[in-house]
């Protein structure tokens, strides 16, 4: 397996010591898209809010020392759930926050159960893309938001580690999408000019 292939594999599914680095380099190189999330996010004390994809756990970490709600989050790989769980414990302890292993597409959350949902660049790897917006929709509650950190298709081109295995989506699409399965709004927000967006869906 190439080093590209590896990368791509441990972006998708972090397992082990190389998932543990993988985790750490996306954490960095997140780090403006996480603010676009936060921000867009406008997170209120005692708001009920889910992480898909939390990898670490880096940023419910971050969340949970600066809001008092309550955090929940699902993620494909145990191995992140492990790491994440360890890292959070203290907020785990308080039942102040919730992981497990899940996938964004089958989540098993309650209809109408979060203020607020988000996901930084895993939607690449969601199987469908309208059955795991289908799944947003459901899990929000009435006037809930869905915040998805986004690169664009054209950036992500550029990547090698991109050039297999990564589902890439036009803005124009993931909107569009969005719209269909019922979200009542969608706006686009650049975080990184022709690079990076948080796509705000409202329920």
């Amino acid at each position: 397996m190439s080093i590209n292939e590896n990368m791509r594999e441990q972006f998708k599914n972090p397992q082990g010591l190389a998932g543990k680095i993988a985790t750490t380099i996306l954490n960095k190189q997140n780090e403006r898209p996480y603010q676009g999330a936060i921000k867009s996010l406008a997170l209120q004390d005692n708001e009920v809010v889910a992480e898909i994809g939390f990898g670490n756990g880096y940023l419910l970490e971050r969340l949970a020392h600066d809001y008092h709600c309550l955090f929940y989050g699902i993620d494909i790989s145990a191995d992140m759930v492990e790491l994440a769980n360890e890292r959070n414990d203290t907020f785990i302890k308080e039942q102040r926050m919730f992981l497990k292993v899940g996938d964004a597409l089958k989540t098993g959350y309650e209809n109408d159960f979060f203020n607020k949902v988000f996901t930084i660049n895993t939607v690449y790897f969601w199987d469908d893309l309208e059955l795991g917006l289908q799944e947003m929709y459901r899990i929000l509650k009435t006037n809930g938001i869905f915040v998805n950190g986004v690169y664009t298709k054209e950036f992500l081109d550029t990547l090698p580690v991109a050039n297999e295995g990564y589902i890439k989506y036009s803005l124009e699409v993931l909107k569009a999408v969005g719209l269909k399965v019922g979200f009542r709004e969608v706006i686009i927000n650049e975080v990184i000019k022709d690079k990076a967006y948080s796509i705000v869906y409202q329920k």
